[in-house]
């Protein structure tokens, strides 16, 4: 028998469309289970010429037939967030449990974007004619992914001197200094963690 002696979050998430016609990430439910964790296990592997330790882990959950397990599903164990692989049944005849197989790569290591879709912040300004640079205090500190201006993506750079299609950010001021200037009611959208 099974010792489901663990607790697990379960966090459903969907995918909606922004004000610029992208899909952006909300999450649609989250609800606890008790589990069955079984030991993890781990492999080398070489992502962009940097070494990436990726873990299997296996979780067994009580079948629930109005809220079962999906894919697209995302478990949090032990503070730790794991994309589901597959969901398998013990039993085709009687479903009583669930067994998960998860993964996790350890984000101090491949990643410099955010794993908890919860931390992901949005700032929107809106351009009052020829300005090149705002300021906003809640950027300092912050890690800026993602840059537009009415819908065009700039790259983000944090050093240096903003040409073409980009914006450098300065993570000590939160000022943003964009290439092109604003037009008046031009809108920037800022997102970052």
């Amino acid at each position: 028998m099974y010792k489901l002696n663990r607790r697990i979050t379960i966090r459903r998430y969907s995918t909606v469309k922004n004000d610029f016609g992208g899909l952006v990430s909300v999450q649609t439910g989250s609800w606890n289970k008790w589990a069955q964790a079984n030991e993890r296990f781990g492999t080398s592997s070489s992502t962009l010429q940097q070494q990436v330790w990726e873990y299997d882990q296996r979780f067994i959950i009580r079948f629930e037939k109005d809220r079962p397990t999906k894919s697209n599903d995302l478990i949090e164990y032990e503070g730790r967030l794991f994309r589901v692989n597959s969901v398998g049944i013990d039993s085709e005849g009687f479903k009583a449990f669930e067994i998960i197989r998860c993964v996790r790569i350890d984000t101090n290591i491949n990643s410099t974007a955010p794993v908890d879709n919860d931390s992901i912040q949005v700032i929107n300004y809106t351009g009052i004619g020829d300005e090149t640079t705002f300021t906003n205090i809640g950027l300092i500190g912050k890690t800026v992914f993602a840059a537009f201006k009415d819908g065009v993506q700039f790259v983000v750079k944090t050093t240096g001197t903003a040409t073409d299609k980009q914006v450098v950010i300065n993570q000590a001021t939160g000022d943003t200094t964009w290439s092109v200037p604003f037009n008046a009611g031009e809108i920037a959208t800022i997102i970052y963690y």
